[in-house]
């Protein structure tokens, strides 16, 4: 009876320590960045429609539970980070609700954690009621990024911060981007260039940040007739444009584009969900709102010799970079690329909706 009692007692405190570790870590998620730790119970409903829940599911499918050991920066390391920060807002919440300080600063750790060199922002706000700019800049400053370069969409920026010396600085709103009554906002696509000088060396790297459009566009032809352009041929062209400008007007070998595309590559979602891919996911649910899966974005910078990082950096490319379950932030290099590369990384966290996609260089 004794024994029984024991193993009793001792699995009840088995029990009650773990649910103490799986509160306490969950309590922590809710108000700080850090790595996610949460899974889902086996018996817990999903609301589809809540996408911190579909997060939640796919990040514990997928083993996303824990961030691999990014190593202190030293000083023939470059690194480069790609970040979309959701306008500084709480990630489960919409562009209508007002700025969320807390997710500023939570945003802001991230940032300073990834200690990066040069940093690729999409999202950062611009709009009365929620703007930031000056506050960002100081903290910006006292980070280390004393130079910064930004294109306007209207309501968000897309930006360049870097702790390296910046010239060359240029940006352009994309012609394939009209004010729409279908758009949020009017919020303009645009791309950002600046050209980052490199330690210890007489080459630069060009870098450019830009925001391929999600939504579906109403055009007006020459003829004066709207028309409709779904979102996947609007950031097909969108590319387009970015890479004929880069052809045209860059003389520099290094090139690189950091971006949150808003389309996801076939390659990258072959990987099982339950009974299916997560590309046949995707393709139902983009195929009950009208619309069809695509990656032509990426079919033209293979075409035109754009490579992710990840592959270059032979490393794991990870599973999901945004909370949709889907991989749209990238690091591509340009054709002409000739840096020695170290390797890449991601920072799993739930401050934006977006992880950050980083990448370190050898000098």
């Amino acid at each position: 009876m004794s024994n029984l009692l024991y193993i009793l007692l001792r699995t009840s405190l088995g029990i009650f320590l773990l649910l103490l570790t799986a509160y306490s870590s969950w309590s922590e998620q809710q108000h700080s960045p850090s790595p996610i730790w949460y899974r889902l119970a086996e018996k817990e409903t999903l609301d589809k429609n809540r996408k911190l829940d579909i997060f939640r599911v796919i990040s514990s499918q997928l083993g996303a539970t824990e961030n691999r050991v990014i190593p202190e920066k030293d000083a023939l390391t470059l690194r480069i980070a790609t970040y979309n920060v959701h306008g500084w807002l709480r990630p489960w919440l919409g562009f209508k609700d007002n700025f969320d300080d807390s997710a500023y600063d939570n945003m802001l750790k991230v940032i300073k954690w990834t200690n990066s060199d040069v940093l690729i922002l999409q999202e950062v706000a611009n709009i009365a009621g929620r703007q930031r700019r000056d506050d960002f800049k100081d903290r910006a400053s006292r980070l280390g990024y004393n130079f910064i370069a930004c294109c306007d969409t209207g309501p968000l920026l897309n930006c360049i911060l870097s702790k390296q010396p910046m010239t060359d600085i240029d940006a352009l709103t994309f012609k394939t981007n009209p004010p729409s009554p279908k758009t949020y906002d009017n919020e303009k696509r645009c791309f950002v260039r600046g050209s980052v000088s490199l330690p210890s060396s007489v080459e630069k790297l060009s870098v450019y940040a830009t925001h391929l459009e999600v939504r579906d566009l109403e055009i007006i032809g020459a003829d004066m007739r709207k028309r409709d352009v779904p979102a996947n041929i609007v950031r097909q062209r969108q590319i387009l444009e970015l890479i004929n400008y880069i052809e045209k007007n860059d003389k520099n070998n290094n090139v690189m584009i950091g971006a949150d595309f808003n389309s996801p590559r076939k390659e990258d979602l072959q990987y099982p969900i339950a009974d299916t891919t997560a590309w046949s996911l995707f393709s139902e649910e983009t195929n009950k709102v009208g619309k069809s899966p695509s990656s032509e974005v990426f079919d033209e910078l293979k075409n035109r010799g754009y490579v992710d990082a990840f592959s270059t950096t032979n490393v794991t490319v990870p599973y999901f970079t945004v909370w949709s379950g889907t991989r749209i932030d990238f690091l591509m290099l340009g054709p002409k690329w000739n840096l020695p590369l170290k390797e890449s990384y991601v920072f799993y966290n739930w401050s934006s909706d977006h992880i950050p996609v980083i990448l370190d260089i050898k000098l």
